[in-house]
């Protein structure tokens, strides 16, 4: 359940990570047209509302991304999955 605070975290360009285990998902056998699970991410669409089923919401004190077995009663905040790439670089030489 989603404190009255919790949205104040949220932000609509965050990227949150997938709850693998406790949502039924195991990051072998996510995979979203073709994209392994490592580059996948959850973003809040802005929309706050019963989840239904197969949907994805934001949840928990550190929050994370849900899968949503059945239709939900209680409003979440709706994500939608994402690929990311992450790009390393040089901020500056220690020597």
């Amino acid at each position: 359940m989603q404190t009255s605070d919790q949205s104040e975290k949220l932000s609509r360009g965050g990227l949150y990570p997938i709850a693998m285990y406790g949502s039924g998902v195991w990051p072998i056998t996510l995979h979203v047209k073709g994209i392994p699970w490592s580059k996948v991410r959850a973003r809040w669409t802005g929309e706050r509302r019963p989840p239904r089923k197969g949907e994805w919401y934001l949840s928990g004190a550190v929050i994370e991304a849900w899968k949503t077995i059945n239709d939900l009663s209680t409003p979440y905040h709706i994500a939608e999955l994402v690929e990311v790439e992450t790009v390393t670089k040089v901020v500056r030489i220690l020597s």
